[in-house]
């Protein structure tokens, strides 16, 4: 294409707004020899990582940032993640062909996913759900689980692939997480990037609604485990002290940040993924959902991303402006 430039080893660090705040004339980026560029454009799209998103619109003054205090502001609030925990079950007789595996290739049950008929949650304390799976996305030995007492490392860890590589399954929960007044994002007042830009901060941890779903769905897997009869199990469920801990691997389908509504007051979106205040931005991502509903959203991003491209090239083109009027 003629008119389409891709650059490498560059990094947007910016939206550029009109003098007024209602549009932006451009971004500017860091180029690979680190020096600034500014790029005028008609029209902004913001496609990086929720993360990256919402720290941009933060650093560009798009948009109202979250007040923890007062619950006024929309950019930053509404910071959702989910909770995952299982079991992994060990055989001694059985082989699970791990280096074939894909994650596609699993089993799924939504029996207590939030949805019309599932009762059992309000009756626990609780609301939402899960989808409960067993699957294996890789075979990698270096990274297989092991029966509990296996040593980490030296000869008892390879006496234990030996003796246990392919031979265990997993029972797994993947849940949902409201959105709660205290768990967002704003703009770290002490930490800086390479550039001197403020880091985005996330304030979050687990509330008592997504541990006694936890725990409600570590019953059930206990009752499965039963009946698939391991010679030896092992669990990692949420307990109820639990604290939100990114050390071990959990998920990158985090959500929340710059959520799409009906109205400005709240949301930093419409409908097509363009911000309210800002009429040319238009900011593409996970960040739009206003609660994790457990299940992947690559689809449905892959949908707004549709919507909102149509809606550019079918409305906004020939009339720039808001495409939905709040």
């Amino acid at each position: 294409m003629s008119n389409f430039d891709y650059r490498t080893n560059a990094e947007v660090i910016r939206v550029d707004m009109h003098p007024d705040g209602k549009s932006a004339r451009g971004v500017t980026y860091i180029n690979e020899n680190g020096e600034e560029v500014f790029q005028p454009a008609g029209i902004v799209l913001l496609c990086a990582y929720q993360f990256y998103n919402v720290r941009l619109m933060l650093l560009s003054g798009i948009g109202k940032p979250y007040d923890f205090a007062t619950g006024e502001g929309a950019v930053g609030r509404n910071y959702s993640f989910l909770s995952n925990g299982g079991l992994t079950l060990y055989y001694k007789d059985k082989q699970f062909n791990p280096f074939a595996t894909a994650g596609a290739t699993g089993v799924m049950f939504n029996d207590v996913s939030p949805r019309p008929g599932f009762t059992d949650g309000v009756k626990h304390g609780f609301i939402g759900g899960a989808k409960i799976h067993s699957s294996q996305a890789t075979g990698n030995p270096i990274g297989t689980s092991l029966p509990p007492g296996t040593p980490g490392w030296g000869a008892g860890w390879k006496k234990g692939m030996a003796d246990w590589y392919g031979r265990s399954m997993k029972i797994s929960i993947t849940t949902t997480c409201m959105s709660y007044r205290s768990n967002f994002m704003d703009l770290d007042p002490t930490y800086k990037d390479r550039y001197g830009n403020p880091l985005l901060r996330v304030t979050f941890d687990w509330k008592e609604n997504e541990k006694k779903l936890q725990q409600y769905l570590r019953d059930i897997c206990l009752s499965l485990k039963d009946d698939l009869q391991p010679d030896i199990f092992s669990e990692s469920f949420m307990k109820e002290d639990a604290h939100y801990d990114l050390r071990p691997y959990v998920s990158t389908h985090t959500h929340g940040g710059a959520v799409m509504g009906e109205t400005p007051e709240q949301t930093a979106l419409n409908k097509y993924s363009q911000s309210w205040d800002a009429h040319n931005v238009f900011v593409v991502g996970g960040h739009a959902f206003p609660q994790n509903h457990q299940s992947n959203p690559t689809s449905m991003i892959g949908g707004m991303a549709y919507l909102a491209a149509k809606g550019i090239v079918e409305q906004y083109l020939s009339n720039p402006g808001q495409l939905v009027q709040a």
